[in-house]
């Protein structure tokens, strides 16, 4: 991408910086879609069990789309009154034919049952498991192995639950468990009844206790949207659960069963008006809903059809997760725990060692021509979830970028002077590290936000005997724009969640203290933080205590250099120090009793 160039001077302390705007190739890793929609049935007769008319112009319509998967949250066939596992395969065949030209297009279906399936079917699901059972991931729980799973696709988690092994309840323990090893960005959680009553009672709320267990699973997971049908209609709602929190209830019923109304009111048979907040509903319209992944943005529409042959977007919705790389500057691999990492500006060499190699060494070379002033600055400049390896050369003035997606090829932009550190931070919350520089002689901070085409940013803060110390301070996905005084424990901070006030308060402080940048409490903001390497101590305002300063003791040493991080992937920032002379990195990890782990080479 090419941004226009403009040239920006500010004059403090007699001192003439000049700033232009960035021109970065910068490559959007990542983007990919599925397609879901539930309840094709007839609603008529074994003998015609889907409404195969429908089903015949969506899938042409879906392979149009060209996603990456197709998913069913249930009601695929009509069923029958009596068990007969034969007229079952039949309906079976029928949806398949409908069907046909994704299957021949190649792409993977992922279904679970609804109500429609059982009925007709044996209590060992064997016509089901007949057609569908070798399809499917075999990782489910004892008794739902091919009716419940999960599976893994580019960046997110896909977990489909089956609601009928046990009426109107999900296997809450197989759950657990899946959410508590998920290790990707998205969590996209998918079965057939809604969690909060739209049209039919027949849901998960006759089993409320166990209903509840289960929203709250998924929004302590960091779930954002849960996939069902059941209802034939369209309806996009937000759900508060009793636990706290919110999440996204998508009912896509109207695959071609016959259609059903609403009455606006959730949760009417069951008194939880309040649980539920409609967002748009779409009635006696026949539709497929389209989800589009982008790095760690998420996009809905659902897209409707009166004749069959054009198809319009009716709803939209998206939302953005955090990128855990811009909490965890330095994860080059994306397993969500910092990996240790060494400059030497002599060489103009990065070795990173990374966790998920068991801490193999990798050398990375950012040029031969750097300046023995070069930092190391890593971020996630691409926003692909792995942190990029970056370098400033002060003497030079240029940033140096190694974009993990696009094959650690070097990009190299002229920026700053000699009066200039490094700074990293996502300070417009789109995902992407975005290049700073502070400037101490200037009292300046100046930012190129990824999200306005690289435009700079200019923002007066702190002066002499200031330091940078920009972090997530508010929580809200974005870096606050801060600095500090560490030797009268003075703090600047502008709130992005307040409109960038500028707030100053006091902490302990005193002589050879540095600002660090860490989350030590795991609430998910930046705590203020000191390090003092000759004597080892460490001074955490922790805001989840109120800013109570902690005082941790001999962590480091005086020639030791705090390279705090989350390096064992608990949500906390762990004390860490790397000793240059031991060639050495000493980790306190909060998720073992901060007991110490030694990295030597």
């Amino acid at each position: 991408m090419q941004y226009y160039s403009q040239t920006n001077d500010w004059m403090r302390a007699g001192l003439a910086l000049s700033f232009v705007w960035l021109s970065l190739n910068v490559a959007m890793a990542g983007t990919w879609k599925f397609v879901y929609v539930a309840d094709v049935q007839s609603g008529m007769t074994p003998s015609n069990a889907v409404n195969t008319n429908v089903c015949v112009h969506m899938a042409r319509q879906i392979v149009r789309e060209n996603p990456d998967l197709f998913l069913l949250p249930g009601d695929l066939v009509y069923g029958n009154t009596n068990v007969d596992v034969p007229t079952m395969l039949a309906e079976y065949m029928q949806w398949s034919n409908a069907f046909s030209a994704v299957y021949a297009a190649g792409i993977p279906i992922y279904p679970t049952r609804g109500n429609h399936e059982p009925t007709g079917d044996d209590t060992n699901a064997t016509a089901y498991l007949t057609v569908f059972g070798a399809s499917v991931p075999s990782n489910g729980p004892a008794g739902e192995v091919g009716l419940t799973y999960s599976f893994a696709h580019n960046n997110a988690l896909f977990i489909c639950l089956d609601e009928y092994k046990h009426p109107h309840q999900v296997n809450q323990p197989w759950l657990d468990s899946q959410l508590a090893s998920n290790c990707y960005a998205h969590i996209f959680v998918f079965g057939h009844e809604p969690a909060v009553q739209t049209d039919a009672p027949t849901c998960l709320a006759i089993e409320n206790a166990q209903r509840d267990l289960f929203l709250k699973s998924m929004t302590d997971a960091g779930c954002r949207m849960y996939l069902c049908g059941h209802d034939h209609l369209y309806n996009r709602g937000l759900l508060f659960p009793r636990s706290g929190g919110s999440i996204m209830q998508v009912v896509c019923g109207s695959g071609g069963a016959p259609f059903s109304s609403w009455g606006g009111v959730y949760g009417k048979d069951f008194h939880e008006q309040a649980m539920g907040s409609n967002c748009y509903s779409g009635t006696f319209t026949i539709g497929y809903v389209l989800i589009t992944v982008s790095n760690f943005n998420v996009q809905l529409e659902w897209k409707g059809t009166a004749d069959l042959e054009t198809w319009t977007t009716y709803d939209t919705y998206s939302y953005q997760v955090t990128n855990p790389a811009t909490r965890n500057p330095t994860d080059f691999d994306g397993d969500h725990k910092a990996d240790p990492a060494v400059y030497d500006a002599v060489g103009g060499v990065l070795t990173v060692f990374l966790s998920g190699s068991g801490y193999a060494s990798y050398p990375v070379s950012m040029g031969t021509q750097l300046s023995i002033f070069s930092q190391s600055v890593p971020g996630d400049f691409d926003g692909d979830g792995q942190a990029d390896p970056a370098v400033y050369d002060p003497i030079a003035g240029q940033l140096l970028v190694r974009f993990s997606s696009q094959s650690y090829s070097l990009t190299t932009t002229s920026i700053g002077d000699a009066s200039c550190a490094p700074v990293s931070g996502d300070f417009d919350g789109d995902g992407k590290a975005d290049p700073a520089l502070y400037s101490d002689t200037a009292g300046l901070l100046s930012v190129w936000l990824s999200g306005s085409g690289y435009g700079f940013y200019p923002v007066p803060l702190g002066g002499i005997g200031w330091s940078n110390a920009s972090a997530d301070y508010d929580s809200d996905g974005k870096t606050d724009p801060a600095v500090c005084q560490a030797e009268t424990g003075q703090w600047q901070i502008m709130f992005s969640s307040q409109g960038y006030v500028p707030a100053s308060f006091v902490t302990a402080g005193g002589a050879e203290f540095v600002p660090v940048i860490g989350d030590f409490d795991g609430d998910g903001k930046a705590d203020p933080t000191l390090y003092q390497a000759a004597n080892g101590r460490w001074l955490c305002a922790l805001s989840s205590q109120g800013y109570t300063t902690i005082v941790l003791n001999g962590i480091g040493g005086l020639t030791m250099l705090a390279r705090p991080g989350d390096y064992d992937g608990d949500g906390k920032t762990d004390p860490t120090v790397y000793a240059p002379s031991l060639n050495a990195y000493c980790v306190w990890m909060s998720g073992s009793g901060y007991n110490t782990a030694v990295l030597s080479w």
